[in-house]
């Protein structure tokens, strides 16, 4: 996924620039508590790349998600494209590992596989950061996997692919639109409530 982040990551500044914003205005973005989120990632990434029995990984993505609300009420007072950002990112990681949990690894259509142009055989058990298997009538949720070809890219995304790219696009957006007022304010959350 990585070529199709870069790509929404420099449009995402782009659009920031022909908006009024400014890349070093990013140095500026606080968050409160980033352990958690990195914990509930952490813990995602465990349950997707372990191979363990499903109440273990079920187990594990509770963990997650507890971590995951833990930073977004932490976060809550952020405004605007920044709120918007985070809660979109917790809805596509929510998508994602949920799915991954479900099935042991990340479903992959076929169909999808084929239409994105790709024409290396499917390896199971590799792939990103998570492990891939192959959808077929008895995967979980089977439409959360990769499903969505991106043919120019050669790479096939999820439904909660789309949603972690609209919400890095939407936090660098609100980022690069933070007033240099923000960036001395030990007091990020305060600042932008005052806005």
């Amino acid at each position: 996924m990585v070529p199709i982040t870069l790509i929404t990551l420099l449009v995402a500044a782009a659009i920031g620039l022909l908006t009024g914003g400014r890349l070093g205005a990013i140095a500026r973005l606080r968050l409160t508590a980033p352990a958690l989120a990195f914990a509930a990632l952490a813990l995602a990434v465990v349950a997707s790349v372990l191979t363990l029995p499903r109440a273990g990984s079920i187990a594990l993505l509770a963990g997650s998600y507890a971590f995951a609300a833990a930073f977004l009420i932490v976060n809550r007072r952020a405004r605007g494209a920044i709120s918007a950002g985070l809660a979109i990112l917790a809805i596509g990681w929510s998508l994602n590992a949920t799915v991954i949990a479900l099935n042991g690894g990340m479903p992959l259509s076929r169909a999808a596989y084929d239409a994105s142009g790709q024409r290396a055989p499917i390896v199971e058990g590799k792939g990103g950061f998570e492990r891939i298997v192959i959808a077929d009538r008895d995967t979980t949720l089977s439409w959360l996997g990769d499903v969505i070809p991106v043919r120019p890219l050669h790479q096939v995304i999820s439904p909660g692919d789309v949603a972690l790219l609209a919400g890095m696009a939407l936090l660098i957006l609100g980022a690069m639109h933070l007033r240099p007022l923000d960036a001395g304010n030990p007091d990020f959350h305060r600042a932008q409530q005052a806005r």
